[in-house]
């Protein structure tokens, strides 16, 4: 039936899930940093592991599923660094 009230869930139900999707999209790109910086450091190797060796065992993925992550990543940080600007003194910074 379509009466108003069917209207409103359905427009809640896809508000609910892009809300879902938003939140995900957030959080993927925070796990994707986080494997990136684990990655670059090489913390891993202070527990005897390999990247291939810590990717499945702490990642809970092989080593080829977070090297999938760094593309899209190294994508957001150009977007982001393009779009921002540096902090000067009008952000509340001072030259020592």
């Amino acid at each position: 039936m379509n009466t108003p009230k069917d209207h409103i869930e359905s427009g809640a139900g896809a508000g609910r899930r892009q809300a879902f999707a938003v939140i995900a999209g957030k959080c993927s790109a925070a796990q994707a940093a986080a494997l990136q910086e684990i990655k670059q450091s090489r913390v891993y190797e202070s527990l005897g592991l390999t990247w291939q060796e810590y990717c499945p065992r702490f990642a809970g993925m092989t080593r080829e599923g977070t090297d999938l992550l760094s593309p899209p990543i190294r994508r957001v940080r150009r977007i982001l660094v393009a779009k921002v600007p540096a902090p000067g003194p009008s952000v509340g910074f001072q030259a020592t």
